[in-house]
């Protein structure tokens, strides 16, 4: 399954649409083993946005589990440094 994050939101700026990706995450991973999630017309995100769609993640799923179960795709080099940092910044506080 893919979720395509520009067509749930408009950007990735904040926290609101932050949780908009974070339900349609969720939710497919409820019903997949692994799901995409592309960037496709998304140039760049905030920290506000990643915190409240990826890192929120982390209160459901490890970090190791979280890897492998979404691959993300369509994205710039921004969006995947600020995905991987916060998600192993916040990994190692819950640790």
């Amino acid at each position: 399954m893919v979720v395509q994050v520009g067509h749930l939101v408009p950007y990735g700026h904040t926290t609101e649409h932050g949780t908009v990706v974070f339900e349609a995450i969720r939710s497919a991973l409820a019903h997949e083993q692994s799901v995409d999630v592309s960037f496709s017309g998304i140039a760049f995100v905030s920290t506000s946005f990643v915190n409240a769609s990826f890192v929120e993640l982390l209160q459901h799923m490890d970090l190791q589990e979280l890897m492998r179960r979404i691959r993300i795709r369509d994205s710039s080099s921004q969006i995947n440094d600020l995905i991987k940092r916060r998600l192993k910044t916040e990994a190692a506080a819950l640790a």
